[in-house]
């Protein structure tokens, strides 16, 4: 993925650091972290078979080109499912978009609905997003993340994982959560 979108060097592993922690932080088991660390590393497989100039855009997406984005998550399960990984991943993966009022994708799932491994992902994904430079805005620092997060506690984010991440913040700091 990394070698078709620059952008993204590193997301992966970032995601994946980020995610074990938060679940280690909500107590799941060694099992459950691990399954939310893998599903943190391939959640973006799917965008392989994405356009580089839509990978690469430097504004916001056309409706058309969103449309096209949203089918990473299926793509991925296209590409992972043959490889013989649980299915608990396997849904961390497909879900990992999804919002806590169901206006998420790809199938409009809420709250308890949605894998709390997916609940996770979603944070971690959107802490290093916000964290790391794009094409279309620079990196924006850790306080406005915490931030995002708590303002979309709810509707979007998995409170019980916002918890967790402010938790975290509290206890290992600010740079823990940095891009690397």
């Amino acid at each position: 993925m990394e070698l078709k979108d620059s952008y993204t060097s590193g997301h992966s592993e970032n995601v994946a650091r980020y995610a074990a922690a938060l679940a280690r932080e909500m107590g799941l088991s060694t099992n459950e972290s691990d399954e939310v660390e893998i599903g943190g590393i391939l959640h973006d497989i799917g965008k392989i078979g994405s356009s580089e100039d839509i990978l690469l855009k430097e504004g916001r997406l056309t409706e058309k080109e969103f449309e096209t984005m949203k089918a990473h998550p299926k793509n991925a399960v296209k590409i992972l499912s043959p490889v013989g990984l649980s299915e608990n991943i396997l849904k961390i993966v497909l879900h990992h978009h999804e919002h806590c009022d169901g206006k998420g994708y790809p199938d409009g799932l809420s709250r308890e609905q949605i894998p709390l491994g997916s609940r996770i992902l979603m944070v971690a994904d959107t802490i290093d997003a916000m964290t790391s430079d794009r094409p279309y805005r620079q990196a924006q620092p850790v306080t406005k993340l915490a931030g995002e997060l708590k303002k979309y506690s709810g509707p979007q984010f998995d409170p019980d994982v916002v918890s967790a991440f402010e938790r975290l913040l509290e206890k290992i700091g600010p740079d823990f959560f940095r891009h690397q």
